[in-house]
C-alpha cells in the first residue's frame, strides 16, 4: 500500500498506464503524474491544466493525450514536456475509451432534440473516423440528450442512459440505457425502466452491464436482458457513494464514498468481498490497475491511495 502526495489538489479522476508502473490523476486545479516505483511524490505536476478531466495513455505507456474544447496536446510520460495535438484539437473528443483506442465527438441541438455522435479510431498522431450517429430525444426530458455517456472499461462498448419521462412522486423517471458497438456504432443491446432520476453517475462493464449510483444507492443493469429488473445494493454506512469502477475483466467492481471506504464487490454476484479504510478522509475518485490486482483512490484531503487487493 501507497499513500502519494497531491500538491494543493483534490483527484477527481485517476487512471494507470498500460503497464500499471505509472498513476495519472487530475482534479480541478492541476495535473499529476507520479511514477509509482519512485516514490509518493509526483514525477510531474501541471497547474490548471485542460489535461486534468480529459486524458488516457498512449498504448504503449510513452505518452499522455488529453485535453477540453479543442485544446488537446501530447505529453511525454517520463518528463512532462508537450507538444499541440493538433489532431485531437480539430476531432474535439469529449470521452476518450480507458484503452485510449476511440474519442467520442458530442453534439448537441436541444432545439431540434437531436443528440449526434461521432467516434474516430486514434493513431499515434491522428484519427480515423469510424462512424456518425444522430439520436433523436425529448429535450423537455432530457437537456442533454444523455444522462450517462461512457465507455465499456474494455472500450469495446459505448453506453447512453436517458430519461424518457418526467419524474414521479419517488424521483425516478422511466430511463433508457443503450449500449453501442465502438467499433461500428450499430446497437446491440437496450433496456428501458425505471430508474432514479439522480442516478447520473457510474461505471460500465466489458458486456455493456451498466452500474448507476445515486446517494448510498448502487443500481446495476444488464440491458442483454431488457426485461429484467436492476440489481439494487446499499452501501453499508449513510453516507453517499461519490465513484465506482469496474476491473478490466468485468469480474470485479470498486465504490468509493464519503465514508472514507473503498467496498469491492464480486461483479458476477454482486456480494461484497472486502471493505478497506485508510483514514485519509472522503474518496473522491477511483480506478483499477489494468490486471485488475490493484486499485488507486483519491480523497477529499488530497491524498491518494494505492493498494493490492488481496492485501
Amino acid at each position: 500500500m501507497q499513500i502519494l502526495t497531491v500538491p494543493k489538489d483534490k483527484p477527481l479522476r485517476l487512471a494507470f498506464s498500460p503497464d500499471g508502473r505509472y498513476l495519472a490523476g487530475g482534479g480541478g486545479r492541476a495535473f499529476h503524474l507520479w511514477d509509482l516505483i519512485a516514490g509518493p511524490k509526483p514525477l510531474w505536476s501541471l497547474p490548471k491544466s485542460d489535461l486534468a478531466l480529459n486524458f488516457i495513455f498512449t498504448p504503449d505507456g510513452s505518452a499522455l493525450r488529453g485535453g477540453s474544447h479543442s485544446e488537446f496536446a501530447r505529453y511525454d510520460t517520463l518528463m512532462g514536456r508537450s507538444e499541440r495535438d493538433s489532431a485531437l484539437c480539430v476531432l474535439d473528443p469529449a470521452l476518450f475509451s480507458p484503452d485510449g483506442r476511440f474519442g467520442l465527438t458530442v453534439g448537441i441541438d436541444r432545439d431540434g432534440g437531436t443528440l449526434w455522435l461521432s467516434c474516430a479510431a486514434i493513431t499515434s498522431f491522428g484519427y480515423a473516423p469510424v462512424w456518425e450517429k444522430r439520436i433523436r430525444y425529448d429535450p423537455q426530458h432530457e437537456p442533454s440528450g444523455y444522462r450517462v455517456l461512457l465507455f465499456s472499461v474494455d472500450g469495446n462498448r459505448v453506453v447512453r442512459v436517458a430519461g424518457r419521462g418526467t419524474r414521479d412522486r419517488n424521483n425516478t423517471t422511466q430511463t433508457r440505457v443503450e449500449v453501442f458497438d465502438a467499433g461500428d456504432g450499430k446497437l446491440i443491446a437496450h433496456w428501458v425502466g425505471k430508474l432514479p432520476y439522480y442516478a447520473g453517475e457510474g461505471a460500465i462493464d466489458p458486456s455493456g452491464a451498466v452500474a448507476l449510483f445515486n446517494g448510498r444507492a448502487l443500481h446495476i443493469i444488464d440491458p442483454s436482458e431488457p426485461d429484467a429488473e436492476p440489481v439494487k445494493r446499499v452501501n453499508a454506512s449513510p453516507k453517499p457513494l461519490e465513484a465506482v469502477a469496474f476491473s478490466r475483466d468485468g469480474s470485479r467492481f470498486v465504490a468509493v464514498g464519503r465514508d472514507a471506504v473503498a467496498t469491492l464487490w464480486d461483479a458476477t454476484n454482486w456480494e461484497v468481498k472486502r471493505r478497506y479504510e485508510w483514514k485519509i478522509g472522503p474518496l473522491k475518485s477511483v480506478c483499477f490497475a489494468p490486471d485488475g490486482l490493484r486499485c488507486a483512490a483519491g480523497s477529499d484531503t488530497g491524498q491518494v491511495v494505492v493498494w493490492d487487493l488481496d492485501d
